[in-house]
């Protein structure tokens, strides 16, 4: 078949879920335009990097809250009932606490734990 031209369109007529050509070579072919999928041009699709592994790789838990942290990314599991999420600000990881004390916690513990 080398050397073939075609100078019109060519209409596949093979069944559904039959593939209807096979490709060995790896070469890229100019104006394929396989740089297209469903209509999406492929410089609009993430490439595949680190965090995306990463984050791949987190083993997902009903609750557990994903963030990044100093050692890159991580999941930090469901508190427990009355804890709340506390991030410390920058350079520390956020973590479950109990919220204790007077004055403005002690509103956050009775706004949490009733629900509003």
């Amino acid at each position: 078949m080398a050397g073939v031209k075609f100078i019109a369109p060519i209409e596949s007529q093979i069944a559904i879920g039959t593939a209807p050509i096979e490709v060995t070579s790896t070469t890229m072919c100019t104006n394929l335009n396989a740089d297209l999928l469903d209509g999406v041009h492929a410089a609009g699709f993430q490439p595949l990097d680190a965090d995306l592994t990463a984050i791949a790789a987190l083993a997902p838990a009903q609750g557990a809250i994903m963030y990044y942290g100093a050692a890159g990314w991580a999941a930090l599991a469901a508190g427990v009932d009355g804890q709340v999420l506390f991030t410390r600000g920058p350079g520390f990881n956020p973590a479950w606490d109990a919220v204790s004390g007077t004055g403005s916690s002690s509103i956050l513990r009775t706004f949490l734990l009733m629900g509003a």
